[in-house]
C-alpha cells in the first residue's frame, strides 16, 4: 500500500450550495414523492420545479 492514505468521499467544491429544510405534512410529502418519481427527479429538484413554476405564474402574470 502506498505511503499516502487514499482520500475518500466527495471531492472539495469551491462554493457549496446552501439549503434550508422545510417541514410539510406527511400527506403532502407523499404527493411530492409520487410526483418526483413520475418525473424522475429527486424530491428537492421536484420541489424546486413546482415552486419556480408557481412563482412564474403568480408574479410574471402580473407584469403582462
Amino acid at each position: 500500500m502506498p505511503s499516502e492514505a487514499l482520500k475518500r468521499g466527495r471531492p472539495p467544491v469551491e462554493e457549496k450550495a446552501a439549503f434550508r429544510n422545510v417541514a410539510v405534512p406527511m400527506e403532502i410529502y407523499e404527493m411530492i414523492r409520487d410526483l418526483s418519481k413520475a418525473e424522475e427527479r429527486t424530491i428537492a429538484r421536484q420541489l424546486a420545479v413546482l415552486i419556480k413554476d408557481a412563482y412564474q405564474d403568480k408574479f410574471e402574470a402580473r407584469q403582462k
